[in-house]
């Protein structure tokens, strides 16, 4: 694994370090540290030959939530034609959900 990271024209390098060194043993499980803002991606190969299913579960989870995002969305722009009703609907969703976080704050 090289630690450099390709560039496009245009674009500053991601500075991330490679999660598992040339010389470390592959990995037997999903890292618990493993931060994908600070890392470059895994691949199938960082793990054990036997365990490569790990990643592709990781990879599955990360298209399913990705797919349930991008429905939620077209479902919104179904229903709110204009980008100014969808903007105050999200607006009136997040300021609910953090109403609701501050109901339980202080219940406890």
């Amino acid at each position: 694994m090289s630690t450099e990271t390709k560039t496009r024209k245009g674009r500053k390098p991601a500075n991330k370090t490679a999660y598992r060194q040339e010389n470390a043993p592959l990995l037997k499980e999903w890292p618990t540290d493993y931060d994908s803002a600070k890392h470059t991606p895994l691949t199938e190969d960082d793990f054990v030959g036997e365990l490569q299913y790990l990643y592709w579960d990781n990879r599955a989870a990360e298209y399913r939530r990705r797919m349930e995002e991008a429905i939620r969305k077209a479902d919104l722009c179904r229903k709110y034609g204009s980008k100014e009703q969808r903007d105050k609907v999200e607006q009136v969703a997040r300021l609910t959900a953090k109403l609701e976080e501050l109901r339980k704050s202080l219940e406890g």
